[in-house]
């Protein structure tokens, strides 16, 4: 059982302020330790990089310093919300992938931030693209796995694909640009049609070209129908926000980006003839 599963047995909740101090107490004695983990030297100069190249100088709370690990505390103590604290986090993290740290070690930075938000029930997942980690805020957890992270992962396979739905993703994420996160969605899946299918068309012109595969993988022809209406509306709706400057209400992205999950996810599903896809590495 988690930590804050036992205070909630107990009747003994967490309000959202109170799970960002938690967060940044956590993420503070990581610091601490991290230095028996990597040695003083190297924790120095990597902090030192990292505090003058991503965080402001520090003309206030002297105490803290304005320079190396106690800089990088001092951004994360003053933070109160709990997007910018894991967000700060991610950037020390992203850095120190490109320092010359064992794997072992690197491992220990990236897996503390994922842990730690699934300890305190903080609704934000870790997701990687060839950039770094980025942030990506949970709706439903079983909707997210099956619709967001395994199609994510399956892709690896698909790259323009994976490319194009991580921005969407990432877009999505900030909550900023809500047109282009439905347009993005839209290229997804008309690329994820092309690389699946093997050819150029565009979405529009790929529609009938699913349904045919799903014909010829023994769907039911009411079934294979109705995906085939599904899509035909979803490209409708999508053209309509692309090309007349259609504000989309944010509170129906997320019916969009699961849907592209669906559709991702179905469509290797039936190509293997199993649930699941093996992995492949990058």
């Amino acid at each position: 059982m988690k930590y804050i599963d036992y205070r909630e047995k107990l009747g003994i909740g967490f309000n959202n302020k109170e799970k960002a101090g938690m967060l940044a107490d956590r993420i503070l004695l990581f610091f601490d330790l991290l230095p028996k983990l990597i040695g003083t030297y190297n924790i120095d100069y990597l902090f030192e990089d990292i505090s003058s190249e991503y965080f402001l100088t520090i003309n206030e709370y002297p105490e803290y310093g304005s320079y190396g690990i106690n800089k990088i505390k001092y951004n994360i103590l003053s933070k109160k919300d709990i997007k910018e604290i894991v967000s700060r986090f991610v950037i020390f993290a992203n850095i120190s992938t490109s320092s010359h740290f064992s794997h072992n070690v690197l491992q220990t930075i990236n897996d503390f931030l994922p842990e730690t938000l699934d300890n305190i029930n903080i609704q934000y997942e870790i997701l990687s693209d060839s950039d770094g980690s980025f942030i990506f805020p949970k709706g439903a957890e079983e909707l997210d796995l099956a619709l967001v992270s395994e199609p994510l992962e399956w892709l690896n396979n698909y790259p323009q694909t994976k490319k194009t739905y991580i921005i969407a993703l990432k877009q999505y994420s900030d909550s900023i640009y809500i047109r282009d996160v439905a347009d993005n969605l839209r290229k997804t899946i008309e690329a994820f049609f092309q690389e699946f299918l093997g050819n150029k068309k565009n979405l529009a012109n790929n529609i009938n070209e699913v349904f045919k595969f799903l014909g010829t993988h023994n769907a039911e022809p009411e079934l294979a129908g109705s995906i085939k209406d599904l899509l035909l509306k979803y490209d409708t709706l999508n053209n309509k926000i692309a090309k007349h400057n259609d504000k989309v209400d944010a509170r129906y992205l997320e019916f969009l980006l699961y849907q592209t999950g669906i559709f991702i996810r179905m469509l290797i599903t039936v190509k293997n003839g199993d649930v699941k896809e093996p992995t492949n590495a990058n």
